[in-house]
Formats: C-alpha cells, sequence, structure tokens
C-alpha cells in the first residue's frame, strides 16, 4: 500500500458511516491535564499498531516534544492516563482508524499511531485554550484531527499554515464529524480559544488527534523541508 504523496499538505474531509455520540461517554470520563495553567482541558493518550480490527496497544509511555516545535511543553515529559480499552474496541473507532489509513495510504503494520483524546471546556468569561502552545508542529510525520463534539460554544477555528508568521493558508470551524488530514513535515497548525455560547453556562469541545509515524525513510527524505522554523521570537499565539 503506497503511503499518500510526500507533495501533500492538508485536507479538510468529512467522516461517513460513524456514529459520534458513541465516544461522548468516553469524553466525559478524561482525566484533567496538570500541564497546563487553569482547570479547562482534559485528555488521555496510548499509542497503537496494527490494522484498524487487530489494534495492538503499544506499551504506555511518556509524550514528549522537542522544544523545537512546542515552545510551552517542549522536553517535558508528560504523562497521560491511557484511553480505555472499551473505547478502542468500539466498531466506531476502528472506523475512525479505517478512514485514517484509507486517507494517507498506509500500512498499518509499519505505522505507529499516537492517539490524544482531548475536551477543552470554557464557561462565563473564562475560555478555553486548545492549543495553547501557539502555531506549531506536533514533531510527527502525519497528522489527523478530528472533531467528535462541539456543545454550547463558539470559536476555536482551526488555521493550516506554510510558514508560522504568515496568514493562515486554510481555517475553518471544525464540526463534529469534521477531520483535518495534515502533512506535519510541511505545515503548521493552530486552533483559536473557544467561549460559551450566548445564554449558556458551559461548553466543551471534543477531539481526536491521531499522530503518525512512519517508517518509511525514502517518504520522509523526500518532502520538501518548511522555509522556516518556529522559534522563540515567532511563539505567539493567534488573537481570539
Amino acid at each position: 500500500m503506497a503511503v499518500i504523496s510526500p507533495d501533500f499538505t492538508f485536507s479538510h474531509q468529512r467522516l461517513t458511516d460513524l456514529d459520534l455520540n458513541a465516544f461522548a461517554p468516553f469524553f466525559a470520563n478524561l482525566a484533567a491535564d496538570r500541564y497546563v495553567s487553569g482547570h479547562y482541558r482534559f485528555r488521555r493518550y496510548s499509542r497503537f499498531t496494527g490494522p484498524a480490527e487487530r489494534l495492538e496497544r503499544l506499551p504506555h509511555d511518556d509524550f514528549v516534544q522537542s522544544r523545537s516545535v512546542n515552545y510551552l511543553s517542549g522536553d517535558i515529559l508528560r504523562e497521560f492516563a491511557e484511553i480505555e480499552p472499551t473505547l478502542t474496541e468500539l466498531p466506531e473507532f476502528q472506523s475512525l482508524f479505517r478512514q485514517v489509513n484509507g486517507f494517507f495510504g498506509l500500512d498499518p503494520a509499519r505505522t505507529v499511531y499516537g492517539v490524544h483524546q482531548i475536551r477543552v471546556t470554557c464557561s462565563g468569561d473564562d475560555h478555553g485554550l486548545p492549543v495553547p502552545e501557539g502555531i506549531h508542529q506536533d514533531g510527527f510525520d502525519l497528522i489527523a484531527i478530528i472533531c467528535t463534539d462541539r456543545k454550547n460554544v463558539e470559536g476555536a477555528e482551526t488555521g493550516i499554515f506554510y510558514h508560522p508568521e504568515q496568514k493562515p493558508a486554510y481555517s475553518a470551524t471544525l464540526l463534529p464529524g469534521d477531520i483535518v488530514y495534515c502533512n506535519d513535515r510541511r505545515v503548521y497548525h493552530y486552533t483559536s480559544a473557544l467561549q460559551v455560547s450566548s445564554g449558556q453556562v458551559s461548553g466543551h469541545r471534543d477531539v481526536f488527534v491521531i499522530t503518525v509515524t512512519l517508517e518509511d525513510e525514502q517518504w520522509k527524505n523526500s518532502i520538501p523541508q518548511p522555509t522556516s522554523s518556529v522559534s522563540e521570537s515567532n511563539f505567539q499565539p493567534l488573537s481570539g
């Protein structure tokens, strides 16, 4: 199976034949992310390999990103609770993997997936920050950002950038069922703050972020590199 072309940058798609309501109980059972200031982000993290029908959970490990891609939490070992086994056994979770594999053209046996299950909340004047680290890359080969729920919120606009100091090449408010595929070696991404909808007391936004690490070094080496990397001088979140 051939992986997607190294020239690929990003694509905004819709999931098909997937009951998003099946994920809701699992997002309500996330632990607080203790690596951000405030009590608005909740998270689990696990690694997998193999085909969707026979996902193999890899040994649990701390999540770490280089400071070169994450100036807020880079070079910090972050420990998150594992994704619940009952979630990974859901047909909907397996369907999600099939669609990601189908779009990218992945060989599951030669791929490591990092799955981040994240809820960001907001209430009153307290805004939630989906991406407190600002415009960034994740430090992997490919990524998929999947929105599964938005309840009583406004904002949270996702932008894709060719350069961290330029305007976004694409921006959209991801609705439940939307998925953005990115070549993490070629583009940057960001999501702005979310706030409670008028007349509501609280709200939340639920996403899966799936990072993809490939064994195909030839594919990696053929990718045109970005013209600039994030540095401390341009590490600035978007307004809003």
